[in-house]
């Protein structure tokens, strides 16, 4: 039997829309908001009462219901989208120990707005590289301090603040 992410878990009649969005409505939808307090980004579970349960991202939390996108479908249209043949892997993970501890060996990149803006990024070419992009306001002092202490080389991508899919595509054209 397949081990289950360690999320919550939602009920929701109807599984996932044409979009691959599933909308769940009181009183599930107030048990995430009000008693988890769980917010746009939130990782979730949601079981459909027929034995099929899908691994969620919350995109939107309105007045009465909340909507989330199933994972699994941002990660086949992103390999249809860039024209792979292999379906990225995504692995979610509650502190940054944990995400370096399970990727041994890899070349730790950070992008950080503190990073001197003449530094350049001298990456190590025959290296599988483990790329951090930060939360909206940036990681916190003690993050950057695990991270660097681990080997990790920070970046800076310039001065604008950029949301989180443009920085994650701007750190990687530094490697193009």
């Amino acid at each position: 039997m397949q081990q289950l992410p360690d999320l919550p878990v939602f009920f929701s009649p109807r599984g996932p829309d044409l979009t691959g969005t599933i909308t769940i409505d009181a009183p599930e939808f107030r048990h995430a908001v009000s008693v988890l307090r769980l917010d746009s980004g939130s990782s979730i579970l949601v079981a459909d009462g027929n034995g099929r349960y899908y691994e969620c991202r919350i995109d939107a939390v309105g007045k009465k219901s909340l909507s989330a996108r199933v994972l699994e479908n941002i990660l086949i249209s992103a390999l249809k989208q860039s024209k792979r043949f292999f379906l990225p892997h995504l692995s979610e993970s509650n502190s940054i120990e944990d995400v370096i501890g399970k990727h041994p060996g890899h070349e730790l990149i950070v992008a950080h707005e503190k990073t001197d803006k003449a530094a350049t990024l001298h990456a190590t070419e025959n290296r599988k590289k483990l790329l951090f992009i930060g939360p909206e306001g940036g990681f916190t002092n003690e993050e950057i301090t695990t991270l660097t202490n681990s080997g990790a080389k920070t970046v800076n991508l310039g001065r604008n603040r950029l949301r989180a899919e443009t920085a994650a595509l701007t750190l990687l054209a530094k490697f193009l």
